[in-house]
């Protein structure tokens, strides 16, 4: 299934990055410019590699919101590969009925968190066609998987996403990819240029649809293949980060989505100071007071003589 669906999602917060994007670092856009060379072009046309008119960022002046890391292609998280996360990645977006799902979200970001544990955190794509703003929010330590383009094909769908086995399957989520014609990505207003580096394809997975999934098909297992040109964004310090993305089809169509992705502590909320752990309210505390410290002194007598007249009523009835 293409993302066109689009998975129009690029991770928020994310660097930017050079052009080869071999696990480069940057600082956000606040960060002063380079010099004049960053507008060069390589002699192929493309833009300039990694030691070509970029930013020397080692020695960048980082902003408020600290530098952002992209992970080389071939680094794992979370101890498994991006291939791995994208199967991941598909995994949760079929796991959901389409009424609440991430992917056709029209409320500004309120399913963003849907379904999201572990330490990885998925950026939802663009199923709707229009373009449109969603927020995230991400806890701080946790990394980022995003993609500005990706397909997926699988043993359940009708044909052009059909594959019989893992040979076909692959096949065919090559062959939709290359039905991207072109896409844009950028953060905070900065490029992220080609990510051709890190195209990659992922291995043969288990796709449960839900009911009322977003492909429309009947619940069930199938297996599946993805291919896509998804990256991992290292953990980002709290701040918030601007990505928009633009994906081109080869028949012309273009979508178009703002994710506004907001990094935050977890939060400590310390409880009252008069409530004790485990307890749902105040403790309450009291001493007895001098008047009935005192009425409880005065019925120690009244006890005792009724102790000895009962003795003495005891005595007087005993036979002679």
């Amino acid at each position: 299934m293409l993302l066109i669906r689009s998975r129009a999602v690029l991770a928020g917060v994310v660097c930017a990055v050079s052009v080869a994007m071999v696990g480069v670092s940057i600082a956000d856009a606040t960060t002063a410019p380079p010099d004049d060379t960053s507008g060069e072009t390589t002699e192929s046309g493309g833009p300039p590699s990694s030691g070509e008119g970029v930013a020397d960022t080692s020695e960048a002046t980082a902003s408020a919101s600290g530098r952002l890391e992209i992970l080389p292609p071939e680094e794992e998280w979370g101890g498994a590969t991006r291939g791995e996360w994208d199967a991941r990645w598909w995994q949760w977006t079929v796991s959901f009925p389409e009424e609440v799902n991430p992917n056709f979200d029209t409320s500004g970001g309120e399913r963003c968190g849907y379904g999201q544990f572990g330490p990885v955190f998925f950026l939802p794509g663009n199923f709707i066609g229009e373009a449109g703003v969603i927020t995230c929010v991400v806890a701080e330590g946790t990394a980022i998987y995003a993609s500005p383009a990706g397909a997926e094909c699988s043993t359940v769908e009708p044909p052009p996403f059909f594959g019989r086995d893992e040979e076909e399957l692959r096949a065919c989520a090559t062959a939709r990819l290359d039905e991207v014609k072109e896409y844009e990505a950028t953060i905070d207003g900065q490029d992220l240029g080609d990510l051709e580096a890190y195209r990659t394809s992922s291995p043969l997975f288990t796709l449960t649809l839900s009911e009322d999934n977003p492909f429309g098909l009947e619940p069930g297992v199938g297996q599946a293949v993805s291919e896509s040109y998804g990256f991992i964004i290292a953990p980002p310090p709290p701040g918030e980060y601007e990505i928009t993305l633009s994906v081109t089809f080869v028949d012309s169509q273009q979508f178009a989505t703002t994710i506004n992705l907001v990094v935050e502590a977890p939060q400590v909320i310390e409880p009252p100071a008069s409530t004790a752990p485990g307890s749902t309210g105040p403790v309450e505390t009291s001493s007895p007071s001098s008047e009935t410290t005192e009425a409880a002194d005065s019925t120690l007598p009244a006890t005792s003589e009724a102790t000895e007249t009962t003795s003495v009523a005891t005595e007087t009835t005993s036979p002679a």
